[in-house]
């Protein structure tokens, strides 16, 4: 202690208890002596609670270490996950997507193959038509067309031929 602080200690002691101590009394060296076994009791438990501070410091940066690691590593399997959805996803729409297309070219091929087939059938019938109609101007119409004259002999052929004909009914 300084000797400001004895001067002080023994004052107030005089005010509080009335009675006055002399800087030699053992009273004061017992409490010199308790305050230097504070004084270094403090200090030990300073270096220590400073000591532990320390640990607790380095346990709490290995802790965080560990947890960002860890959380790293969750996120690294989310996003992963997320990914493989995503995919399986797109993946699906792009089916989706071609069985659209193919069901939209094979409509307008069906459409398409209706349009050719009857415009075929309708050119058919009108080159039909015109050959009908050709044929008629060449050749002229069934009425016009009249057989050839037959000589008398050829007349008779015939009638014979169809008497034979007409007796074969019969029988």
């Amino acid at each position: 202690m300084s000797q400001i602080e004895t001067k002080e200690l023994l004052s107030e002691i005089a005010k509080r208890h009335g009675f006055r101590l002399d800087s030699d009394d053992p009273a004061i060296a017992i409490v010199s002596l308790n305050q230097l076994v504070l004084e270094k009791s403090t200090q030990e438990l300073c270096d220590r609670v400073g000591t532990a501070i320390g640990n607790i410091d380095s346990t709490a940066k290995k802790a965080e270490t560990r947890a960002v690691a860890y959380i790293a590593q969750e996120v690294k399997q989310c996003v992963s996950t997320i990914r493989a959805e995503l995919q399986k996803d797109i993946d699906a729409a792009r089916l989706k997507a071609r069985e659209t297309v193919e069901e939209l070219n094979s409509a307008h091929r069906e459409e398409a193959m209706e349009k050719w087939v009857t415009v075929g059938i309708i050119g058919a019938v009108i080159l039909i038509a015109l050959a009908f109609w050709a044929g008629a101007l060449a050749f002229g119409s069934p009425q016009d067309m009249k057989s050839p004259p037959r000589s008398p002999k050829t007349k008779q052929v015939f009638a014979c031929m169809a008497v034979r004909e007409a007796r074969s009914w019969l029988r």
